[in-house]
């Protein structure tokens, strides 16, 4: 009876996929790890590593899964996660000058949004908050990004935009 060598004859490393291995490899991408260096650490040639992902398509997808949630936790630490700056903004409707009032639409963990009070007699309704100021260029009513690092007027054939330094 034969039994398969797992590791090479020399330097002692994984010639064959395991468990073990790949689960040692996702882990150590997702802990911020390149593919290449989380090869190395677990002991794997990458060249051996890129050759598992072509010829087992289930670890190649759960190497790209890994690779997703190190990015993302990457883009969170930097601070494009934080929640959205409180900034100012106006509590009167654009259309008819009424209260503004926030409402949150899909249930529990939804979206807010703006309407005016006077609903469904003003038919203002908005994602994004009102600035205190119109448009230099028109005068029009401007709104926050969805970042609250700019403001920009809706109005069709303006489009300015601004970014906002706070002061």
């Amino acid at each position: 009876m034969t039994r398969e060598r797992t590791t090479a004859k020399r330097g002692g490393r994984p010639s064959k996929y395991s468990i073990g291995v790949r689960n040692k490899i996702l882990s150590l991408i997702g802990r911020g790890y390149t593919v290449d260096d989380a090869a190395r650490e677990s002991g794997v040639h990458p060249a051996t590593l890129y050759r598992w992902t072509n010829k087992y398509p289930a670890f190649e997808v759960d190497v790209r899964g890994a690779i997703l949630r190190r990015d993302r936790l990457k883009y969170y630490l930097l601070g494009r996660g934080l929640p959205r700056p409180r900034v100012r903004w106006d509590r009167e409707c654009p259309e008819c000058g009424f209260e503004i009032e926030v409402r949150t639409a899909g249930g529990i963990g939804g979206f807010k949004f703006y309407r005016c009070s006077r609903w469904p007699r003003c038919a203002f309704a908005s994602w994004r908050p009102r600035t205190p100021w119109d448009c230099p260029l028109c005068g029009e009513a401007t709104f926050w990004s969805h970042s609250r690092k700019s403001f920009a007027c809706e109005s069709y054939w303006c489009r300015f935009r601004q970014t906002y330094i706070p002061s």
